[in-house]
């Protein structure tokens, strides 16, 4: 379970998103044997939900603003290529202290197994590759180009 997160008991089982959120263009836009959390933003910035690698079965995931599934702000299905077990992961907006439901179950009725829910704050890493430094010894300002 993400840090800071708390699960709802009594959560529905199955959770419709169709005609709210596509979770991917596989299966139907169902997100089965749901379990849901509550969770507070600590800070206004992009989130990375993921369960990508972290479990052992077939994922889905979707982010709510409130407990309508019309307030559905993103949602996934699976990361072809990068997440084993056709797990999932997706961003979203966030606002400081604001609350968020995350819908956390899988691709079919079969789809039940154990892992962990991860929450990161979105980071850029940028590589320079090619740069070149403009030195003062050869007339520049220093800055990278």
């Amino acid at each position: 379970m993400a840090p800071g997160t708390v699960q709802i008991p009594g959560a529905a089982r199955d959770v419709s998103l169709a005609g709210i959120c596509d979770p991917g263009p596989y299966g139907d836009d169902v997100i089965h044997n749901t379990v849901i959390y509550r969770w507070t933003a600590p800070a206004t910035n992009v989130y990375i939900l993921s369960t990508c690698n972290i479990v052992n079965y077939d994922s889905r995931l979707a982010v709510m603003t409130g407990c309508d599934p019309t307030t559905t702000i993103a949602c996934n299905d699976d990361v072809i290529g990068t997440c084993a077990n056709f797990s999932s992961k997706l961003s979203f907006s966030a606002d400081a202290g604001a609350t968020y439901y995350f819908l956390v179950g899988g691709y079919a009725e079969a789809d039940v197994g154990t892992g962990t829910l991860s929450i990161e704050p979105f980071q850029v890493e940028l590589t320079l590759q090619g740069a070149h430094q403009y030195t003062v010894a050869a007339g520049g300002n220093d800055h990278w180009y």
